[in-house]
């Protein structure tokens, strides 16, 4: 039983090359090997017989090209076989296109896994020798589940499972795995975990705005490397303290508000409610480093004032956010 899997491939890794022309002088049915199926879907041994489509890329199917056959067998000269290109391919996936002659190589479950070669393309008195060598692997799954949105400097939780089929096609936990966990494009490192008797990997990053975190596993015996196929976004939410300031201010006199917002370089502003709208008072800057900031302004009249900080940054799901007090301005 053939289980299609779109994406990455486990298809064909170590040496791919042949010993010979590119064709067989004086067959042009007899050309090099092709392994698979096009557009990145190929098959993993899972729970059952895998039938993995071998064939050769004929010029036409004006040309009657019966008779091909190809000798496979595992790396180590195990499992040789003759396998008869029989059929004739379709339109593309989950079948080999047109202009193929292939056949069905059977992989068992139980000792398939691992490299195979294909040695030599034939028909009747014409052979091509090769070298083509592809390896076979046992399906797993790998998940990264979606992180929890998380505020200001609380880290964010990064969990999931792994999980692979055994030679007897039973799914179990892959316990002790490498998990690497890294930003959308692969290309920092985030954190790593070991998965435990579960399969399961937990680990935390901190992120100072929304992005996007992937999971990946280097190849393993029998099972292939995964990079780019497991990714899930990251949400964040700013965090704004109380707001510290004296209640009562005096005209012509400095009054000051301040407190806390993290995380990141975010920006801060004191504005006014002019009674139809908030207009700026002029004080405005980044936070600092550790998120405190302070805001100023000197009142010219007396007066019951509202008044509000305002704290903005990029990719933050709740930016802008605002924190208002009501000020007494006395002379």
């Amino acid at each position: 039983m053939r289980r299609l899997v779109v994406g990455l491939g486990l298809l064909l890794v170590g040496v791919i090359g042949l010993s010979g022309p590119a064709a067989a002088a004086g067959d042009e049915c007899v050309k090099a090997p092709v392994v698979g199926l096009p557009r990145g879907t190929v098959a993993e041994l899972s729970t059952g017989v895998l039938a993995h489509p071998i064939g050769v890329r004929v010029p036409g199917d004006w040309l009657d090209c019966s008779g091909l056959q190809i000798s496979v067998q595992k790396a180590d000269g195990s499992q040789a076989q003759t396998l008869v290109l029989d059929k004739n391919g379709e339109t593309g996936a989950p079948e080999p296109p047109v202009f193929w002659k292939y056949g069905d190589l059977k992989i068992p479950l139980g000792n398939g896994a691992g490299e195979w070669v294909i040695t030599k393309v034939s028909r009747a008195s014409t052979v091509l020798l090769t070298n083509l060598r592809f390896r076979v692997y046992r399906a797993d799954v790998l998940t990264l589940e979606p992180p929890v949105r998380t505020s200001g400097l609380a880290r964010t939780p990064i969990t999931g499972v792994a999980k692979g089929y055994t030679a007897t096609g039973a799914l179990v936990p892959r316990v002790g795995l490498r998990v690497v966990i890294t930003n959308d494009a692969g290309t920092q490192q985030l954190g790593a975990a070991t998965t435990d008797s579960t399969g399961r990997y937990r680990l935390s990053a901190l992120f100072t705005q929304n992005g996007a975190v992937r999971a990946q596993v280097a190849a393993v015996g029998d099972y292939r490397e995964h990079l780019y196929e497991h990714w899930q976004p990251v949400h964040k939410l700013l965090a704004m303290s109380y707001l510290t300031y004296a209640p009562t201010a005096r005209v012509n006199t400095g009054w000051t508000v301040s407190g806390t917002i993290v995380p990141g370089r975010l920006w801060s502003s004191l504005q006014i409610w002019d009674g139809k709208a908030w207009q700026g008072s002029g004080s405005a800057n980044y936070v600092a480093a550790n998120g405190a900031y302070q805001r100023y302004w000197k009142p010219t009249k007396p007066g019951t004032y509202r008044l509000r900080v305002v704290a903005t940054g990029p990719l933050l799901d709740n930016s802008p956010w605002s924190r208002e007090l009501t000020l007494k301005v006395v002379r």
